[in-house]
This record gives structure tokens, sequence and C-alpha cells, in this order.
């Protein structure tokens, strides 16, 4: 069977569209595409999938001769796995296909569909989230190869423009909300938790501005004690944050975990001292509750858009450039469908 464009489809949700509480609403944590990938495989009208889930973004891409009824199936595996209603599910996720599609999953690898206009950080996760799905068998000679040119695609934008030049990430969005909202951020202590691409990042940035007092906690200790003598710094057990939370000015989190890492119960009530807490995760690794006490400012991916907003102008007029490279790359994926058409390849 030859597919072509005509049977790409694309559910999703992100920043632009919906809160956090709506997208992890829907959210399927990586720890599950496993059992989900099975379940494609076993009892689905989809022939290819990939996943795309970041800290602002879940999008389903799919291969399927019947648009409708792949999109049915994918939003009642959703409910199901999420006891949700199907109908939440339908009035918060938009769905693509075609052309449609095709063009959105290139301008999300270009940067220019994220929350800071030209960010890289967004092509490493789709090269990890195409990885991935090619590990589970679900994608085959169609979505190897739109992947693989989206993936390139992203690539010349931002070698063949200015899209990418001073362009932040997440985590150094977090790095200058905690600058501008602690003008004396130097002389705090900060922690980070986490040792995944956020936070390392996180920490990159705030070592690199020559932070004396940042201190990380990951549940692999072996991590910790490579990253110690690195970037000379402190080492919390994961054991022992519930207890020590607390003393630190600043903390900044970003997990795989889908629980709450965080709780109101382990702050302290009985301070004047004030705590920046920032949550870069979704699934969010801190208690909402958190917020409510008097003593603590939490932000999360939501909060940082101002920041984000700020100093993208000059990128965006590059916006003309990165659309006629993609416009290339998309061309060549037609090309490539027609030569396998003309000589019959499956």
């Amino acid at each position: 069977m030859i597919y072509s464009l005509m049977n790409i489809g694309c559910l999703q949700i992100d920043f632009k569209f919906a809160d956090l509480t709506d997208i992890e609403s829907v959210y399927i944590p990586k720890s599950a595409w496993p059992i989900f990938a099975k379940q494609v495989h076993e009892e689905s009208p989809i022939f290819e999938m990939v996943i795309l889930a970041t800290c602002n973004r879940f999008e389903i891409y799919f291969v399927s001769q019947d648009h409708e009824q792949a999109r049915d199936w994918i939003i009642q595996s959703i409910s199901q796995l999420k006891e949700l209603s199907t109908t939440h599910i339908r009035e918060k996720m938009r769905f693509m296909h075609f052309q449609t599609a095709l063009t959105h999953l290139f301008r999300v690898s270009a940067g220019m569909e994220s929350m800071v206009f030209g960010e890289d950080e967004i092509l490493s996760q789709i090269k990890s989230a195409y990885t991935d799905f090619q590990a589970l068998g679900l994608t085959k000679a169609l979505f190897n190869k739109v992947f693989q040119t989206a993936i390139a695609a992203g690539k010349r934008a931002r070698h063949e423009t200015e899209i990418s030049r001073g362009a932040y990430s997440v985590s150094s969005i977090a790095v200058d909300a905690i600058r501008e909202l602690r003008l004396d951020y130097f002389g705090a202590s900060i922690l980070i938790i986490g040792a995944g691409t956020i936070a390392m990042r996180a920490l990159k940035k705030l070592h690199a501005l020559g932070h004396p007092s940042i201190t990380m906690c990951n549940r692999t200790d072996s991590k910790l004690k490579s990253l110690q003598e690195r970037y000379q710094i402190q080492a919390l057990p994961f054991a022992s944050l519930e207890t020590d939370v607390s003393r630190f000015d600043i903390v900044l989190i970003a997990t795989a975990s889908t629980a709450y890492l965080l709780k109101p119960a382990f702050f302290k009530t009985d301070t004047d001292s004030e705590q920046l807490i920032l949550d870069l995760c979704v699934p969010r690794n801190v208690d909402p509750d958190v917020a409510k006490l008097t003593h603590i400012q939490l932000l999360t991916v939501d909060s940082l858009q101002k920041i984000a907003d700020k100093n993208v102008n000059k990128r965006q007029k590059e916006h003309t450039k990165v659309t006629l490279i993609l416009d290339d790359e998309m061309t060549k994926i037609d090309q490539w469908i027609a030569h396998r058409m003309i000589h019959n390849v499956s």
C-alpha cells in the first residue's frame, strides 16, 4: 500500500489555544507510550504514528486511510486512559489533516509555532519523538520521510536565516524570569530539581552567569556526582526533598514525574521569607495549592509567556525566508511520493 500526504492527520493542543490545565488533561506521559503503541498496532485504523509531547504542546501525528475513524479512535483511547469525556477532548484538541497537518509539523520544527519564535529546543524534541516511535515500530516509509525532512527543514531554517539568533529556550526564559522577579537573585540560594534537558539548560545558564549558590536534586545519585564535579554545585539527596525544599530561596523543577513532587505540606507557614518556585513541567510537578501559601510565588509555563514575548521582533522578520525553506523541503516530499507511485514502491 502506497500512502500519500492525504493520509496524514494530526490531533493537537498547545499553549496558543489552551491553558496548561487543558494541555495537562489530555497529555499522555512517555511512560504510557509503549502501551498506547501496542493498542495502535493491535486494534486501531492507524498505520503510522508519532507523539510530540513538550512542556506546552501535545500532538499526535498519524497515517490512516480514514481520518475520521482514526481521530475517533485516538479520542476514545485518550478518554479511557485519562478518564475524560470524549466531548472534553473534542473541544480542547484541534484536528488537522493533509497539507495543513504537514505544514504545521514543519512550522513547529522551524520554531515558528514555539512560545519563543525560533527557539532551538523543539527541534531536538521532534528528533527524540521520531526516534521513540520508530523504535516502537510506528514509523514506516511515509513518516520516516516526513519526519526526517521536517528535521532537515528545521536545521536549514536555523542555519540559513536569523530565526534563532538570540533565541531562548523555556529554560532560558525561566532564568530570565528569576532575574526579573528577584533582583537579588545572585545572593539567593537556588535549587534545581531534575537533570533532564530543561533542568540542565537552566543549570548551564546559571553557571555561565556565575551564580555562586546552586544545588541540584535528582533521583539518580550517580548523575549528581558528575554534575557536582563539573559545575562545582551542591547536591541534595532526593529523599531529603520533602524536608529541605523550604530552605531554598528559588526552586526550579523540571522532571518527567507524572505526580506532584512538591506539596503544600513541604513548605513552612511560619516564615516571612519569600520563595519563588518555577514549575516547567507537563504534567505539573508542583501541586497548584502551593500557590495559596502567602510567602510563595509559583510560576508555571503559562506564566512565562510575557517574558517570552520580549525581543522577538527581529526573528519574526525572518518569517518569509523560513517559509520559503519549508516550502522547498515539502516539495521534496511531493517528489518522493510521486516517484514511489510511478514505480509502484509500497
